[in-house]
């Protein structure tokens, strides 16, 4: 898929820090824009193995990083969380609904459409301040709803 001025859409940008905008980039995109949109999403689990959870973060660990040995999926992937983000990575967060262990239970989604999109200028993606409230929290006005109960 191409962006604006046939540039990928994720393209790779974390090797640029020139400080300046490039075509594809969110930024560019924002500038184009007409309207927006805001998909907030939640999936609850029930988790019935964790060890089978690990065990199956492990595996998409290895199969991301084919060169890595299981002693460093081990220490790569100890508990829960880290097995949660290597199966994520390895095959998108659609794949828990098919990992051992973990048994989706519902979801809810909310799309709203906000005036603008949210500023992540200056932030660090790996850092777990995105995780605050504030970046799922939109203002703007709801356009579609779902609640999904899987029990």
């Amino acid at each position: 898929m191409t962006g604006l001025n046939d540039q990928s859409d994720r393209g790779d940008e974390s090797d640029r820090d020139d400080g300046e905008t490039h075509p594809g980039e969110a930024a560019d995109y924002a500038r184009h824009a007409t309207s927006f949109v805001s998909v907030v999403q939640r999936d609850d689990y029930a988790v019935t193995d964790e060890g089978a959870v690990i065990a199956a973060g492990r595996a998409a660990y290895l199969r991301t990083w084919p060169d890595q040995t299981a002693e460093d999926a081990e220490s790569r992937v100890p508990g829960l969380a880290e097995a949660l983000y290597e199966i994520a990575h390895a095959d998108g967060w659609a794949a828990l609904d098919d990992t051992v262990g973990i048994h989706p239970m519902g979801s809810a989604i909310n799309v709203s459409a906000p005036d603008a999109p949210i500023d992540l200028s200056g932030s660090n993606p790996d850092e777990t301040e995105l995780l605050h409230e504030d970046y799922i929290r939109v203002e703007g006005e709801t356009i579609y709803s779902e609640i999904n109960r899987y029990f």
